[in-house]
């Protein structure tokens, strides 16, 4: 639509309509700010919609830039960020959009004004990113982006542990696996291995701790006699899996919570259970090969 005839080229529109959504009173909606003289929206069918503009419309002003964000929190993988409040112009400021380079993309946070601060998650470490933050009022004009700042993130921290995880045989339905630990933190007496499985994978029965899943959730308790475990030394546990379509390795490993490696992955060749064994049987010739 495009508003001529001696009118301003800007401001704001009332808008009242009949419909069949309430067929009883003609509604007074939000107003329609013109940009440029026009706008652009979409009717409801069967309806009469009737624009007003009152005399004197000046033209529609967006929000001034939100001050320069300031970094602070800054980790391996999160970020947060704090900026100076934006000044209202035709509309009150309605939120902030928190960009990553420039701001031709999807924002990487937004937070309802009046918050000016938004933390940002899923960044890489040891990472440069250049934010910048843009101001959106109530009509949905934006502001011109904030001053950038630049933030780099931390190095990730350093592995508690290892992890080294192969699969001995495979027969198509089902599968035993074995997990080397090795500690490479602090001493512990008591410990807890977490991973999560990448498909529908489900331990049947385990050995060497104890076993819980929860979805694709997995943990590993200490046996007791193996709970001490210095820095450097390893213990083994084990475990019978089921599962139908892939059985691709795990992932997200952790020691009590922290993160470990998993320099490499050991999968059996699928292999079909041969005649008089049972799924799962051992002393069957197969090839061993590097995920």
């Amino acid at each position: 639509m495009s508003v001529t005839g001696g009118t301003a080229p800007g401001g704001a529109a009332q808008v009242y309509r009949y419909g069949q959504d309430d067929v009883t009173a003609i509604k007074h909606l939000a107003d329609q700010p013109l940009t440029d003289g026009g706008f652009t929206t979409t009717f409801p069918a069967y309806s009469i919609t009737e624009y007003v503009l009152p005399a004197g419309s000046s033209e529609a002003k967006p929000p001034t830039a939100p001050g320069a964000p300031a970094a602070t929190a800054v980790g391996s993988d999160r970020a947060t960020l704090t900026w100076g409040a934006s000044t209202a112009g035709s509309s009150p400021v309605a939120s902030y959009q928190v960009y990553s380079g420039d701001t031709a993309g999807a924002p990487v946070a937004t937070v309802d004004a009046p918050a000016t601060s938004a933390t940002v998650t899923g960044l890489s470490p040891a990472t440069a990113y250049t934010f910048r933050v843009v101001a959106k009022d109530t009509a949905g004009r934006s502001s011109p982006p904030s001053t950038p700042v630049e933030v780099t993130t931390a190095a990730a921290p350093a592995a508690t542990c290892t992890v080294g995880y192969a699969v001995g045989n495979d027969w198509g339905t089902g599968f035993t696996a074995t997990i080397t630990l090795t500690n490479k933190g602090p001493a512990l007496n008591g410990w807890r291995l977490g991973f999560s499985f990448t498909g529908d994978q489900k331990v049947a029965s385990g050995w060497n701790g104890t076993w819980r899943q929860n979805a694709t959730a997995v943990t590993v308790d200490d046996a007791g006699w193996n709970a001490t475990l210095a820095t450097g030394a390893s213990t083994t546990v084990g475990f019978n899996g089921a599962y139908t379509g892939g059985n691709r390795a795990p992932r997200d490993f952790t020691l009590n919570g922290k993160p470990c490696t998993a320099p490499g992955t050991v999968a059996a060749a699928h292999i079909a259970a041969p005649v008089g064994h049972a799924p799962g049987a051992a002393a069957v010739p197969y090839r061993m090969r590097r995920r």
